[in-house]
């Protein structure tokens, strides 16, 4: 595979409540950012890192890329659904009419720093036999269905997941649901919908690890505590 990343980092953060883009907040001594331009640069199945920014962080972030020479900075736009409709346009003018050479497209949050190899390559093993995939956290709360603020129903917790970052899909299966999206004049959450639409069925890969997306303040000290953690296991000796 010849894999293309497109990390959304264009939002504002503004329920992190800093003064800067959260994703230039430091966690452990380095941007949340780096953490996941560090993994990809370092993987031989990955060619292009594209970067979405904010018009006000673009100086910020060709600094930061420096030391990645895989990774290039895309405008971003006003939702991260628009920013990742850019990026795919800045892949299709990089091929200069073309066609593509990278045959997946993986879209992976920027707030998202703490994604582990081991999870990443079994996203990668699983888009080997499948035209998408996305990670997955099981959920493990019971769900309640609410309406006017009184519990409706109970859906069964075992039918449900939360979607994480990445997700990863054929490029022109992801460049379909982005233009029928864009003709159609509709949005969704995340890029998986809008494959879904499309009538295909994503296949789950559930994470091992936990990759927190950074919204809140708590989040990054949650994210602080769970890479300590993840670290002490690495240097800890087998038994």
């Amino acid at each position: 595979m010849n894999i293309a990343i497109i990390l959304a980092a264009a939002g504002c953060g503004s329920r992190m409540e800093a003064k800067q883009n959260k994703v230039l907040l430091h966690l452990a001594g380095q941007p949340l950012l780096c953490y996941s331009l560090h993994l990809f640069q370092k993987d031989p199945l990955v060619s292009r890192i594209l970067v979405t920014a904010a018009p006000g962080d673009m100086e910020a972030f060709r600094e930061l890329l420096l030391p990645y020479e895989k990774a290039r900075l895309c405008l971003g736009g006003a939702s991260r659904q628009e920013s990742v409709f850019l990026a795919l346009q800045a892949l299709q003018q990089e091929a200069d009419g073309t066609e593509l050479p990278w045959d997946r497209v993986a879209i992976h949050d920027g707030a998202r720093p703490l994604l582990s190899r081991s999870d990443w390559q079994r996203l990668l093993e699983a888009a080997e036999s499948a035209p998408a995939a996305l990670l997955l956290r099981p959920m493990t709360d019971t769900v309640k269905q609410i309406t006017e603020g009184k519990v409706f129903a109970t859906i069964p917790r075992e039918t449900l997941a939360a979607a994480l970052t990445p997700q990863i899909f054929e490029t022109k299966l992801l460049l379909e649901a982005y233009a029928a999206a864009k003709e159609g004049g509709y949005s969704a959450t995340d890029d998986a919908e809008l494959v879904e639409k499309l009538g295909f069925c994503p296949l789950a890969v559930p994470a091992k690890e936990p990759n927190p997306k950074i919204t809140f303040p708590a989040d990054l000290i949650l994210a602080e505590a769970l890479l300590a953690a993840r670290q002490q296991r690495k240097e800890s000796p087998e038994k």
